[in-house]
């Protein structure tokens, strides 16, 4: 019988962004108030899983959620670059979400409707796809252990579909909250499948 792995695919924290631009890789951008306790219950839900390895985006946000969840289960914090953002169109990065499509006209629109298939992105959502599958595979110590990845909104449901099976076309149709959980089980011979989602519950 197969050795069933799981994957506890956790994406950041609310970060402090007033001004609501696309932050993207831009430095500075940690968790705000909220996403601290967003990050500290995601801990805590994780806290009741035999975690063998915490894995982690290079960008601040990420390794701040992170760290919270590392801290409380006793685990080192490994960062694995292949979780960092999507690299859609970095002239996007550092101006804000209402001026878009002012400033690219059609663009946004074309990433609601049809992510998968964008003629000005930088990375394909396949490409970004294959890169967090792979990523997830690497940072699987052993079959049947327990592996928490945390990323960001687009890489972790790219993964999620990649792994499952699903089309990438499909990214945007249940987007995974702030420090939230989806648990994926499976393996590379049997495939994977989505077993729940936890959300945290802040008021």
């Amino acid at each position: 019988m197969d050795t069933m792995t799981t994957l506890l695919a956790v994406r950041h924290g609310e970060v402090a962004n007033p001004n609501h631009v696309v932050y993207g890789d831009l430095p500075g951008f940690d968790l705000g108030p909220r996403g601290v306790l967003e990050a500290q219950a995601a801990a805590e839900y994780l806290s009741n899983f035999n975690v063998d390895a915490v894995v982690a985006s290079p960008l601040t946000r990420a390794v701040s959620t992170a760290t919270a969840i590392a801290d409380r289960v006793g685990i080192p914090l490994t960062i694995e670059p292949d979780f960092t953002e999507w690299n859609l169109n970095p002239a996007w990065i550092g101006v804000c979400w209402e001026d878009l499509p002012t400033a690219f006209p059609g663009q946004l629109a074309a990433y609601l409707a049809t992510p998968d298939r964008l003629d000005f992105a930088h990375e394909t959502l396949e490409d970004l796809a294959t890169r967090m599958r792979l990523g997830a595979l690497r940072s699987v110590p052993y079959p049947g252990s327990e592996v928490v990845i945390v990323s960001h909104q687009d890489p972790i449901s790219s993964l999620i579909l990649s792994l499952t099976g699903q089309p990438l076309s499909a990214l945007l149709n249940s987007p995974p909250p702030h420090a939230s959980v989806t648990r994926i089980v499976g393996s590379v011979t049997s495939g994977w499948t989505v077993q729940n989602r936890w959300e945290p519950n802040i008021g």
